[in-house]
Order: C-alpha cells, then sequence, then structure tokens
C-alpha cells in the first residue's frame, strides 16, 4: 500500500481529558515513521493517545497545540507505521471580537 494509504484509517472518536476553549483549527503538521510494508489482506488495527498539550500566544491570538501519536499495527501484532500528528485549537475572529 502507498504511505498515503495511513491516511484513510481512524482510530475514532478520540476521548480528550480537557476541554477545547477554541472553536477555529487548522493541521499542524505529522512526522511519519514506516517500518513493514502493508500488502492486500492485512488487517491493520489503529491506536491513538495524545503525548502533548501546551498553549501558545501567535499571530491567531491564543493557540492550544495537541500533538497525538498514532500507532498502526498488522494482524501479527508488527508496527507498520507511527504518526506524530499536530493539531492547533485558534480563536476565532468572532470570538476575538466578544
Amino acid at each position: 500500500a502507498p504511505p498515503t494509504f495511513f491516511d484513510s484509517m481512524i482510530s475514532g472518536p478520540m476521548r480528550v481529558p480537557f476541554e477545547n476553549p477554541y472553536k477555529g483549527s487548522l493541521e499542524g503538521g505529522s512526522q511519519w515513521r514506516y517500518f513493514e510494508p502493508v500488502r492486500p489482506g492485512d488487517r491493520i488495527t489503529v491506536t491513538s493517545r495524545i503525548a502533548e498539550i501546551y498553549e501558545r500566544r501567535g499571530r491567531l491570538g491564543s493557540m492550544l497545540f495537541v500533538v497525538r501519536e498514532i500507532g498502526y499495527m498488522n494482524q501479527f501484532g508488527k508496527r507498520v507505521a507511527e504518526r506524530r500528528r499536530t493539531a492547533i485549537y485558534f480563536q476565532t475572529p468572532e470570538e476575538r471580537s466578544r
């Protein structure tokens, strides 16, 4: 399977231990590591966990960064890939004007 195949796989709704105060969001980037090829017929299990949460001020005002580590395992228990994905949440212009 091509490397972008993993983008089509999700681990289900993420339970987060915090309340996100911001409505705006954008993709902050991803880092990928590949370990084993994925072949037709493989069954892939996806797991996800929050690795970091931190807040910064930037051009958009206060921003919340949430870093997730996502793992992809095949039916033999071998790790086939890992993704470290950053989501950035921020105040929308409407929220800032209140």
